[in-house]
């Protein structure tokens, strides 16, 4: 099992995901998620806390 990253289509988040494979349904998103460039303190924090 691999954990890999991935930017959204906007480029303003990264998704963390697993991989199985390479067929469907084999790489679920973990629901974590980190802001690439975040605009305010908020924002910071969350980024801080979803990699802890």
């Amino acid at each position: 099992m691999n954990f890999l990253k991935r930017k959204n289509t906007k480029g303003d988040k990264t998704y963390y995901y697993y991989d199985f494979g390479r067929e469907k349904g084999q790489r679920p998103v973990t629901g974590i998620f980190v802001y690439t460039k975040p605009k305010d303190a908020i924002q910071k924090q969350h980024s801080i806390h979803a990699l802890a």
